[in-house]
C-alpha cells in the first residue's frame, strides 16, 4: 500500500552573504505510517577541504547530534504521544532540534512524494544518495572564491597604479546594511564586488544570483547614490554555463546602477575606473 512522505535537505551553508553551501543530510517524514528518518554524512573531511577555515570536528559533532536527535525524536512521537501529534512534516520534525535562524546549518523547502510502505527506507537512502552523496566528487574540489576572481580584477589596477584608491564602505538602507571591502568615490560611491559563479550545481549559482539581486535591490533604497561593479567569476564545469548565463541576466536586472566585468575583462574595468577618476 503507497503512502505520502515529504522530506527536506539540510545544508551547511558556509558564508550566509555569498550563499555557498553543501547539502550534508536529508530528513524524511511519511506521516500517515508514523515513518520518519535522517540521514547525515559522515565526510566531513569533505566540507573542511571544500571550504578552507571550517572546523571538521565541529560540523561531525553537530551533524551526529542532528541525525541522532531527530530519530530519537521520531520514536519518542511514535511511542510516547497520540498519533494526532506526529509531525506532519519534515520541517516540524527538524524544527524541534534546529530552529530556524541565519546559522551555518539550514533547511532547504519542502519536497514529497508517494511510495510503498514497504520501501520508505529506502526511498530515504535513495534520496540521501541523490542530494548529498552525488555530489561528494563535485564538492571535493576546491571551487573558485571572491577573493580569487577579485586577484585578476586587483592586479589589472595595479598595474594602472589605481589600488590605492580603493577603501572598506559600509552601504545602509532601511532594512539592510553590507560592507563593501572595495569603494572609491568620485563626487558619488562606486562599489566593486567580486561574485564566484565556480560552484557545484545550478541552485547553487541561481540562490547566489537571486541573494546579491534582492541585496542590492535593498541597498539602492538608502540615502548614498551609488555605482555597482559586479565582477565575475564563471563555474569550472561546462553544463553549468546556461545557469550562469542566467545568472548574469538576474545581476543585469539589480534595480541599480551597475556594470557587469568577467574576469577576462579585468582590463577594461581598471580603464573604467580612470576614466571615473579623472571625469571629477
Amino acid at each position: 500500500m503507497k503512502t505520502k512522505y515529504n522530506y527536506a535537505v539540510l545544508r551547511y551553508v558556509h558564508d550566509v552573504v555569498s550563499g555557498e553551501f553543501v547539502n550534508f543530510g536529508v530528513v524524511m517524514v511519511a506521516p500517515d505510517v508514523f515513518f520518519a528518518k535522517a540521514i547525515c554524512t559522515p565526510k566531513y573531511q569533505r566540507i573542511s577541504r571544500f571550504f578552507e577555515g571550517v572546523s571538521g570536528k565541529h560540523f561531525r559533532d553537530v551533524s551526529n547530534y542532528l541525525q541522532n536527535k531527530i530519530e530519537q525524536l521520531a520514536g519518542h512521537f511514535s511511542t510516547q504521544i497520540s498519533p494526532a501529534e506526529f509531525p506532519a512534516t519534515a520541517e516540524q520534525l527538524i524544527a524541534e532540534v534546529l530552529p530556524k535562524d541565519d546559522s551555518s546549518f539550514q533547511v532547504s523547502e519542502l519536497k514529497g512524494g508517494i511510495a510503498d510502505r514497504e520501501r520508505l527506507d529506502s526511498v530515504a537512502r535513495d534520496l540521501y544518495e541523490r542530494f548529498v552523496e552525488k555530489y561528494d566528487a563535485i564538492q571535493e574540489r576546491k571551487s573558485k572564491s571572491e577573493e580569487d576572481v577579485w586577484r585578476s580584477f586587483g592586479q589589472a589596477l595595479r598595474r594602472w597604479q589605481l589600488s590605492s584608491v580603493l577603501r572598506p564602505h559600509v552601504l545602509r538602507s532601511p532594512h539592510c546594511e553590507f560592507e563593501f571591502k572595495r569603494v572609491f568615490q568620485n563626487g558619488r560611491l562606486h562599489v566593486c564586488q567580486p561574485i564566484s559563479f565556480d560552484l557545484a550545481s545550478k541552485d547553487q549559482i541561481s540562490e547566489k544570483a537571486l541573494l546579491w539581486f534582492g541585496r542590492m535591490a535593498q541597498l539602492n533604497e538608502g540615502t548614498e547614490r551609488f555605482k555597482a561593479y559586479f565582477l565575475v567569476g564563471k563555474p569550472s564545469e561546462p553544463d553549468l554555463q546556461g545557469s550562469y548565463d542566467n545568472a548574469m541576466q538576474i545581476l543585469d536586472e539589480v534595480p541599480a546602477e551597475h556594470e557587469l566585468f568577467e574576469e577576462n575583462r579585468a582590463e577594461d574595468f581598471a580603464g573604467t575606473v580612470q576614466r571615473e577618476l579623472q571625469a571629477h
